[in-house]
């Protein structure tokens, strides 16, 4: 199987010890069963991909579907809807509020809908607020096992490793996070990640 390129992704872990987030949620092949049996701290049943409508952030998918079939998990897409900081203060047009909540909701049913046709528990919720403070509120509420964020969303590329947006999740979340560049899966299409290797540094300190 070809390996494809720029696969490399940041992943921060935090406790996978705690109990599957939906009771009613349980792996669908033997053979997460068995890996349930012998890795039994390993727990990722509920996997939260934040979207902001970018094609930036949307490169998360290929990642995710593979991530999801790997564990056997069940995915939330979350978008949030964000008044920008200049209109704090202003009053906001209602009718070009609702237009953009609507064109928000038909894009994050459009994504369900293909994760959905390819067999994968999929779901969106669409939330008002601080886009960090909603991504850590949906986590926490919700028993998020892992936070897949693209490093990059429609604020676009920068010099910057890391959009605003991500730096304020990772420093402030205890849930595992995986970060993807969002310049290196540029071009790829949801179902063609296969994941083959996988790199785990380690400098025997406690934390890693």
């Amino acid at each position: 199987m070809e390996r494809l390129p720029g696969a490399r992704a940041l992943l921060r872990m935090g406790p996978l010890d705690r109990e599957p987030s939906s009771p009613a949620f349980v792996p669908d092949d033997e053979a997460g069963r068995q890996r349930d049996s012998e890795y039994p701290g390993l727990s990722i049943r509920h996997i939260l991909v934040p979207l902001d409508g970018s094609d930036l952030a949307e490169r998360v998918l290929p990642l995710v579907l593979a991530v999801t079939r790997a564990f056997s998990a069940r995915i939330t897409l979350l978008r949030v809807l964000e008044t920008h900081p200049s209109a704090v203060g202003t009053e906001i047009d209602v009718v070009d509020w609702e237009m953009l909540r609507a064109g928000a909701r038909s894009a994050l049913d459009r994504i369900d809908a293909q994760l959905r046709a390819r067999g994968l528990a999929s779901g969106a919720d669409l939330v008002e607020g601080r886009s960090a403070e909603q991504i850590l509120s949906f986590a926490r509420d919700h028993q998020v096992d892992l936070i897949v964020l693209s490093s990059h969303g429609e604020g676009g590329l920068s010099a910057w490793a890391l959009s605003s947006t991500a730096q304020k999740v990772i420093g402030r979340t205890h849930t595992s996070i995986l970060i993807v560049p969002a310049y290196a899966v540029q071009g790829e299409s949801i179902g063609e990640r296969r994941l083959q290797r996988i790199l785990l540094p380690l400098d025997c300190s406690p934390r890693a």
